[in-house]
Order: C-alpha cells, then structure tokens, then sequence
C-alpha cells in the first residue's frame, strides 16, 4: 500500500525534511535511504531479498553508493587489498550480498573495509567492523554480525575530507 512519511532531524522536530509517500508490498522488506545535502534531499526505497542466515562463519556483505559526486567505487579488505569484493559501483547504485569469511579466530585487520575510487584505486574512506558492538553502532559487531548481513552506505563528498559532507562508510544492521 501507500504510506504517507515524514521524518524529522532532533535539532528541529517541528521543520519535516522529508514528507513523502513510498509505495510498498504488504510482508515484504525494505530499505529506505534519505540522502542529498540540505535542503535538497534524495531518497532511494529498495526492496530487499535478504538471503537466509548463513551456516558458515561468514557475513553477507553489500555496498551502496550514496555519494553523488564520487567516481566508480570499489571495495577492497584491508588485509587483501588486491581483490575487489565490488567494483564499478556507481551513485545510487547497490550491489547483491556477497560472503565474505568470518572465522572465530578473525581479526579486525580481515574486516577493515576500503572504499576506493575505481579509476584511480586511491582509498577514499574505511570502516572497520569492531569486535563487539560499541557506542556508535550498538547492535554492530563481529560477534553479532557473523551469519547475518550488513549494508556498507558511503556518504558524503569525494574530495571532502572534514565536516559533515565529508565522505565516509558506515554500517546497517540487516538483521
């Protein structure tokens, strides 16, 4: 069905900065991205086809690029950084999960991801998936994340390297 949806920063809960209708399918699941710099705002709703939990110690991984003025981007693990594990990835593009291992004996140098511009290879941002959960992503962590899957969002500008447009990585939870 059609729900109607607004959504509101905490700095200013009377001001809506999305007031929109998104379109869905009763039982399905769905991911839905605002992004954009103020006061223009995109959205992106995806339907997900999560794939069951996994028996093997891996996690299911997958990137999108929310970054509007990036290159290409690829991902590359730090402890391996001459396989991509994506490649070409364009804006607004989002990738099918993918297994990466995840052993019990993992450590945090097997799971720092790197965004990479394509054309160049140059890093432009890394995220390091923590041991346990801590204060930023409190449900986020090796222990928690093995057999499930997790969403890499790249954000901000490509060349911005400070304050609130500058690119980064961060994690979601798709379990």
């Amino acid at each position: 069905g059609i729900s109607n949806n607004l959504l509101y920063t905490t700095t200013s809960p009377i001001q809506a900065y999305f007031d929109g209708e998104l379109q869905t399918e009763q039982y399905k699941l769905y991911s839905f991205f605002v992004f954009g710099l103020s006061p223009n705002f995109d959205t992106l709703l995806v339907q997900d086809n999560l794939p069951n939990p996994y028996r093997d110690s891996v996690l299911g991984i997958r990137l999108i690029n929310l970054s509007p003025n990036s290159n290409p981007l690829s991902l590359t693990i730090a402890s391996d950084t001459k396989v991509n594990i994506f490649s070409g990835i364009v804006y607004k593009r989002l990738t099918d999960f993918v297994t990466i291992p995840l052993p019990g004996n993992v450590t945090t140098n097997a799971v720092t991801f790197q965004v990479r511009d394509a054309i160049t290879n140059n890093v432009l941002t890394t995220y390091t998936l923590p041991l346990t959960p801590n204060s930023t992503y409190l449900n986020i962590g090796i222990n928690k994340s093995r057999f499930m899957n997790l969403t890499l969002v790249v954000r901000g500008l490509q060349g911005t390297t400070s304050g609130s447009s500058a690119i980064g990585l961060f994690p979601v939870a798709n379990y």
